[in-house]
């Protein structure tokens, strides 16, 4: 079978998988154990086998089958949440922290593995000299900040979501671990001041992502690192790219590996000086 081929019957099981999960969304989205959220795990499983090879021999073998992104990221984006309130529910049923230490390390599942899919960063990323760190769409359950407060000595980390009962639970979770050096925000990358920002985390769900960026180059200094997190592969139908509209004014210093589960990587951005203009790079007289 020829790559046109593998792309049509891809193709066509894509959109009948796509149809019986919103079918199953409309019967049994809110049920965390329901049929629902058992065809969307199998289909992130099996979404991540896909490799980026096979991915682009889809795309240009049936380019419609971006179409389905609209389709897929609400549902997406539902399912991670489901996960996250079921987690924190799980550890707000335990006893209260007084260490203003994560658990996530001495755990399993999902927490643990949204925990350590950005260990790299603390191989990329100089933390020392950061004195606020603001991570944008931190949701419930906030791994990320949480692991960068149990490896940095970051005096302030910043979530920030608009989701309102997100920040409800993340709070809670975060006075029942004793962690005061986490606050959240309720406010979007597109607004947010990024002036004292030290390092920033952008995650995958954010959008739109192209227009944080930008906004981070608008009021960040120059020097700060930026961490993006883009989908990969079949992940670029349930997550925005970044590399699609990439401001000029950053450069890219690094990638991380692709985490299946979640089908999407780290990429390490530094702020660089705005590029010149044409007029600016024309000779006076």
């Amino acid at each position: 079978m020829g790559p046109a081929e593998v792309a049509e019957s891809l193709a066509e099981r894509l959109e009948g998988t796509v149809c019986r999960l919103e079918d199953l969304f409309a019967e049994s989205a809110g049920i965390p154990d329901g049929p629902w959220a058992a065809a969307m795990g199998e289909f992130v499983r099996l979404a991540g086998t896909v490799t980026a090879e096979r991915w682009q021999h889809l795309v240009e073998g049936w380019p419609a089958v971006l179409d389905l992104r609209s389709r897929l990221r609400p549902m997406y984006g539902h399912y991670l949440r489901m996960q996250e309130l079921t987690e924190v529910s799980s550890v707000l049923r335990g006893a209260a922290s007084a260490t203003g230490h994560s658990p996530f390390e001495a755990t399993a599942g999902f927490a643990r593995s949204a925990y350590d899919r950005v260990q790299e960063m603390f191989l990329q990323i100089d933390f020392r000299q950061c004195r606020r760190f603001v991570m944008v769409g931190c949701g419930p359950l906030p791994v990320t900040i949480l692991h960068v407060a149990d490896c940095t000595a970051v005096p302030e980390l910043v979530g920030l979501d608009i989701d309102d009962d997100a920040l409800r639970v993340a709070e809670r979770l975060l006075v029942h671990l004793g962690l005061g050096r986490i606050r959240t925000v309720r406010r979007d990358g597109v607004s947010h001041d990024f002036s004292d920002a030290g390092v920033v985390y952008v995650a995958n769900m954010t959008s739109p992502k192209a227009g944080v960026l930008r906004r981070i180059a608008d009021t960040a200094p120059q020097g700060t690192q930026v961490i993006v997190r883009d989908p990969v592969a079949m992940g670029n139908l349930l997550a925005e790219n970044s590399a699609e509209e990439l401001d000029p004014r950053f450069c890219v210093v690094g990638e991380g590996r692709c985490a299946a589960q979640f089908l999407s990587k780290d990429r390490y951005l530094r702020l660089q000086a705005a590029p010149a203009t044409a007029a600016s790079q024309t000779p006076a007289g």
